[in-house]
């Protein structure tokens, strides 16, 4: 499909007499002319995101550890109870598998740091 084909596709609808049936299968092709289209238009960085987001879908546990990771660590009242949490949720979830190799070393690390350490500060 060409990039025309979508505001068509849209007009088509507009003035379309559609039965619920076809009016879904005809979302479905927007939809998937849509995709493709943003698809095309992705560069590398992008791509990797997107896959990355793809594994993450498909990894139950990595999303749940996501999602939860998101709602409570990014959030906390402090540092401290921040860390803990981390903990907690490797704790609970384990390490991401829908992650790089890079990153899941990365955030076992991170869990493993000591809670007690203090990050010098200057004045």
């Amino acid at each position: 499909m060409t990039d025309s084909s979508i505001p068509d596709m849209m007009a088509e609808a507009r003035r379309g007499q559609w039965t619920d049936q076809q009016l879904a299968a005809k979302a479905v092709e927007l939809a998937e002319s849509i995709l493709k289209q943003s698809n095309a238009g992705m560069r590398g960085k992008e791509k990797r995101q997107a896959q990355q987001m793809e594994r993450m879908m498909n990894d139950p546990a990595g999303k749940a550890f996501t999602l939860a990771l998101a709602d409570r660590v990014f959030r906390p009242s402090s540092p401290a109870r921040g860390a803990e949490l981390f903990r907690y949720l490797l704790d609970g979830y384990g390490v991401p598998r829908y992650l790089s190799a890079a990153d899941r070393f990365a955030m076992k690390m991170g869990g493993d740091f000591p809670l007690n350490f203090r990050v010098w500060s200057f004045p």
